[in-house]
């Protein structure tokens, strides 16, 4: 991929990322509404307190959704590899109706249906609209290729479906790195929303 290439994709990625987080905020004119949270020592459990941003220390909700990854990767010679792994994820509500914050480190292990082992890692850094749409972009390291060990930059799109408290992403990851192939991968998998302990 040439240089100005990479440019005009990570710029038009850049511009998909502004929009859904503009597309995000409280309507102008909506009338914000109180937030309801537990007091320690006060007798109530709950208490109607200042609305969000009047205080700057406090700490956003954050949650783990780790899950199990299955998918395959598609290359431009029509080569198709399965993949299997893990997810982890941290997510961090900064709003109430805005996006969402994420870091996510994504393990697969691909090619096992051709006797061979290609580990790989991602990290990725984006936003998740309440919708459930969301995207990222951050680097990644490949172990097993033609090349020994392959670096590139994965930018990601998806939506996630919540059904019974289940999150199912599905996810479209673009890969791409200086002289070496373009990949396109599609994930799926599941995870359970839970408080997170880190």
């Amino acid at each position: 991929m040439q240089t100005h290439d990479c440019a005009r994709w990570l710029a038009v990625l850049g511009w998909m990322c502004g929009a859904s987080v503009a597309s995000a905020q409280i309507p102008e004119g909506s009338d914000p509404q109180e937030h309801v949270v537990a007091l320690p020592g006060s007798a109530s459990k709950e208490h109607d307190v200042a609305l969000p941003g009047d205080d700057p220390h406090t700490v956003p909700p954050q949650y783990d959704l780790s899950g199990p990854r299955l998918g395959a990767t598609f290359a431009p010679n029509g080569d198709v590899t399965s993949q299997f792994g893990w997810h982890f994820e941290r997510q961090i509500q900064a709003a109430e109706r805005g996006p969402s914050l994420l870091v996510e480190t994504v393990l697969l292990v691909g090619g096992m249906e051709r006797r061979q082992f290609i580990p790989s890692g991602t990290l990725i850094f984006g936003a998740r609209t309440p919708g459930g749409f969301e995207l990222g972009l951050g680097p990644s390291l490949t172990l097993g290729t033609p090349y020994g060990i392959s670096t590139g930059i994965v930018g990601a799109v998806g939506k996630t479906f919540r059904i019974n408290g289940v999150q199912l992403p599905l996810n479209l990851a673009y890969a791409f790195t200086k002289g070496g192939e373009e990949r396109i991968s599609v994930v799926t998998g599941w995870a359970i929303r839970a408080p997170s302990s880190y």
